[in-house]
Formats: structure tokens, C-alpha cells, sequence
């Protein structure tokens, strides 16, 4: 076991299943000064570094999301908080990728050429543009990024005979 101070109190901890819970939420065998033992569930700071797999290697090292009375209760809440955190990301690049289908599928509709708008943004980030200063750029001048081949397009979906 090792030694840790934690708000001026000396701690001895141990990580539980080091080599399952590698990175992300995990759980640490705690026993105070006077000799109790807990069981800590430590997550990273924010969901991102969960998904992104922050090492925890100390209690130290994150927030402190659950105190248990067992070894398998932490286990459990730790793997709880994984899974979460994993289907969470999912949902999320789920929700990202369908509003990007949309977005593009209702700009395409509307004449709009999207890699010009895209190359154009990514000039402006290159620049050191934010995003909020890209759309004040960006938002009178929407008119030079239509496609000059609308009307062709909608003749090959149909829009005209």
C-alpha cells in the first residue's frame, strides 16, 4: 500500500484491479489513520476525460464520485460509471453525426456548396478565427457559397420536368 495526504490526513491506498481499470473511473482500497478501510470510486474531472481515458493512478488524481463499505460495491459503481460514460460518448457522436447529416443534407437542398463553406472555415480557424468570429464573418457573405448549379441539380431529383 501506499501513502497519500488528502486535506492534511494521512491515507494509505491501494488500486483495486489496476489492470482492469487501467484508465477512467476506478476504485482504491482506503484505510484512514485510525485504521478503517473504505472503498473510494475516483472518476476523471469531466466526461471527456473518461472517454478520453485519463489515467488515475492515485485518489489524488480525480473526483472523488462514491465512498463504499465493500470491495465489490466500488467495483461495481466504478464499472457503472464506465459504461455510462461509454454509452454517453455514443449517444453524443450519434446525436453530432445526425445533426451533421441534417445540417449538410439541408444546405445541399438549399444551394449551398459545402466544401467551398467548409474550406472557408477552415482557412478562418487557421487564421485564429473563433467560431463565434467565423459566423460574424461568415453569415453576410452566405450568398458567395451557392452553387451555381442548383437548377441543375434539382432537374436531376426531380424539382423539375
Amino acid at each position: 500500500m501506499k501513502d497519500i495526504e488528502i486535506d492534511g490526513k494521512q491515507f494509505k491506498y491501494e488500486k483495486l484491479m489496476a489492470e482492469r481499470f487501467e484508465k477512467g473511473a476506478c476504485a482504491f482500497k482506503v484505510i484512514d489513520a485510525d485504521g478503517d478501510t473504505s472503498y473510494w470510486v475516483v472518476v476523471p474531472a469531466t466526461l471527456q476525460k473518461q472517454v478520453d481515458g485519463e489515467v488515475i493512478n492515485t485518489p489524488n488524481d480525480g473526483h472523488l464520485a462514491a465512498v463504499c463499505m465493500s470491495e465489490h460495491d466500488a467495483l461495481m459503481v466504478a464499472s457503472s460509471i464506465c459504461i455510462a460514460a461509454t454509452v454517453a460518448d455514443m449517444e453524443q457522436k450519434a446525436a453530432r453525426r445526425a445533426l451533421a447529416e441534417t445540417t449538410e443534407h439541408l444546405a445541399k437542398a438549399c444551394g449551398f456548396d459545402i466544401e467551398k463553406l467548409e474550406a472557408e472555415v477552415k482557412r478562418l480557424k487557421a487564421e485564429g478565427k473563433t467560431l463565434e468570429e467565423i459566423e460574424k464573418i461568415l453569415k453576410p457573405r452566405m450568398e458567395d457559397f451557392k452553387r451555381a448549379d442548383k437548377e441543375a441539380d434539382a432537374k436531376q431529383e426531380g424539382g423539375e420536368w
